[in-house]
């Protein structure tokens, strides 16, 4: 454990402290830079966040962390009416490297290099005052490249993705380049961490896991390419598999599974290029709104690189998912984008920390908070692309080609295998090879392509060979109203042969809350009680009930009316507990500390 000063005078838990341009913006989005009030709040008076975690209220305000040493989270409120100012608040400081931050009943998470810290306002003047700790178990050493990473939240369980044991440079402690050295354990893991704190660990093999999300009941992450890693990837996660980096010593997922990995849902194409993608890769997001409803988008926090953010399209074959990658923001700025969210009209928060290299260098990253806003452009892209067997594929577009589509020249496909080594990003694109697109059909609505494609393995060399991606860029294709093409080629993960079908989420089997009565309700500690403190509905009777870690019901009022109700939840062991609220069928809950 590092021994940190105290940099906070608070309750500390877990802390001692038209034709459209291939470069640019995507044109379905109005961008805005936005600057906050008051100004140089942030770290080194900066007038802009660096942005470690995020994630948004359901009133629409966005909780921010800085990342490093010290770190802080910021409130920040205005952005949701259309404008590109916003005001900003200090919520909480002396934070170690924060990486994850979590809602969870309108209660902030933070996830820190060493463990899980709830933040609670309790006497509701928008400063936290209590940071309790959840867990502090996480290992880690000296090194600054150890990192926990996002966080994640299904089933009343946080979702914990730490590094591998990685030394300044890239390479792991345990490599063959650290000589001398073994891996710390505990590390290249991802852990469910319950309310208790308890933790277990839930798969393995991650290097820089640097983004999750939960969509129904799965778990996706990513994780960013170095030793045993070709290139980035999107993971679909799943109890107890092996997700292919190695460790020295082995890992129990490493060794269970003997080393087999499995395979991502999307490789990255990293090194292709002007068409390059997921250099190092922020977080997944899985749209909720508008067109691109059901794709991913994952954003990159490499300055400079060709392709800022991507979208992901997934489908479900064999039973297994897979899918293809297309460029959705292009480079613009310079900026790298570590962290993105939507909001409730679809909007997309893209919080910044750029980089060229380094994680110590932290003056040098790039500050900043962007917004990109829907509007009413429909820009010709490929929607989607899905596998129709060993013959070829089929591109959806956004819009009617023009009559150049039926033209095989002007499609091109390649293909390579991503191949993991322990060289630094060692075995990307290997064996690479251009196959031949013999036909090029166009379906009656003119919104799809079907090509004939040869040159692709069997089925056996699929299985046998895995990490094939087959990349198919269109040339010089308009759409019948001229547009030119946005997305000019799409990455396709081909696992398995399909045809498949559009990939859906498993239903979450949890509760589905309510957003009305989750924002409309603040818990308040007094001296030997708590209050509830209703700020809607105040007529309505609700029942409420409080709950401790195992599930028990340990009091509830019913038919509770008015602007508040008092729980006397004094007469309650110092612990963790659960306050359940109903009005109707709507359900919303919310953890708090007894002292």
């Amino acid at each position: 454990m590092n021994n940190r000063t105290m940099l906070i005078a608070a309750t500390l838990g877990c802390l001692a402290g038209a034709a459209f341009s291939q470069t640019g913006m995507h044109s379905g989005y109005t961008y805005s830079n936005v600057t906050f009030s008051p100004a140089n709040i942030f770290y080194g008076n900066s007038p802009g966040p660096l942005v470690g975690g995020m994630d948004v209220f359901p009133d629409g305000r966005i909780a921010v962390a800085e990342w490093g040493l010290p770190a802080s989270v910021y409130i920040i409120d205005g952005l949701q009416n259309g404008g590109s100012a916003a005001q900003v608040k200090l919520f909480a400081k002396g934070l170690d490297n924060v990486m994850g931050l979590k809602i969870v009943d309108s209660v902030i998470y933070v996830l820190e290099k060493e463990g899980l810290t709830q933040l609670l306002d309790t006497d509701g003047d928008g400063v936290a005052d209590q940071y309790n700790c959840i867990n502090q178990t996480f290992p880690s050493n000296v090194s600054m490249l150890n990192l926990s990473f996002d966080l994640g939240f299904l089933n009343n369980s946080f979702l914990v993705p730490l590094s591998s044991d990685v030394a300044t440079g890239g390479y792991d402690f345990g490599s063959s380049q650290q000589a001398g050295t073994t891996a710390f354990p505990g590390r290249s893991q991802m852990y469910k961490v319950d309310a208790t704190g308890a933790s277990t660990p839930f798969a393995g093999g991650f290097r820089n896991p640097n983004g999750v999300t939960v969509n129904g009941e799965d778990i996706f992450a990513t994780d960013n390419e170095g030793s045993w890693m070709p290139s980035s990837k999107l993971i679909h996660v799943r109890q107890g598999k092996f997700y292919g980096h190695r460790t020295n010593p082995p890992q129990q997922f490493q060794e269970s599974n003997n080393n087999a990995e499995t395979p991502p849902v999307v490789w990255s194409n990293f090194n292709d290029a002007t068409d390059a993608t997921g250099r190092s890769w922020g977080n997944p997001i899985m749209l909720q709104k508008g067109r691109y409803r059901g794709h991913f988008l994952i954003p990159d926090l490499v300055n400079g690189e060709p392709n800022k953010v991507v979208r992901v399209f997934v489908e479900r074959v064999g039973g297994e998912l897979q899918g293809v990658l297309f460029p959705f923001v292009k480079s613009y700025n310079n900026a790298g984008v570590h962290r993105i969210k939507e909001g409730d009209d679809g909007e997309l928060y893209l919080g910044l920390l750029g980089t060229n290299c380094c994680w110590g260098q932290r003056a040098n990253m790039i500050k900043g908070f962007h917004v990109l806003r829907p509007n009413n452009n429909v820009p010709f892209e490929i929607m989607a692309i899905r596998s129709l067997g060993q013959s070829g594929f089929q591109l959806e577009f956004s819009k009617p080609v023009g009559a150049a589509g039926n033209q095989a020249a002007r499609y091109t496909a390649t293909s390579w295998r991503q191949v993991a080594s322990e060289a630094y990003g060692g075995g990307n694109r290997s064996g690479f090879s251009t196959l031949t697109v013999s036909s090029a059909t166009v379906s009656a609505d003119g919104l799809k392509v079907t090509l004939q494609i040869s040159g692709l393995p069997s089925a056996e060399q699929l299985q046998s060979q895995p990490g094939r991606v087959v990349k198919i860029s269109v040339n010089g294709l308009s759409a019948q109203d001229g547009n030119a093409l946005w997305t000019q080629f799409g990455a396709y993960t081909l696992n398995r042969y399909g045809p498949g079908t559009d990939y859906t989420a498993v239903e979450n089997t949890t509760r589905a809350v309510s957003r009305d009565v989750e924002a409309g309700w603040k818990l308040v500690a007094g001296n030997g009680h708590h209050f509830l403190q209703f700020s809607w509905d105040q007529t309505t009777p609700k029942n409420v009930a409080v709950y401790d870690m195992k599930g028990e019901i340990r009091f509830q009022v019913n038919e509770a009316k008015g602007p508040r109700v008092r729980l006397e939840t004094g007469k309650l062991s110092r612990g963790m507990y659960m306050v359940r609220v109903q009005e109707g069928r709507k359900t919303a809950a919310r953890p708090f500390m007894v002292q």
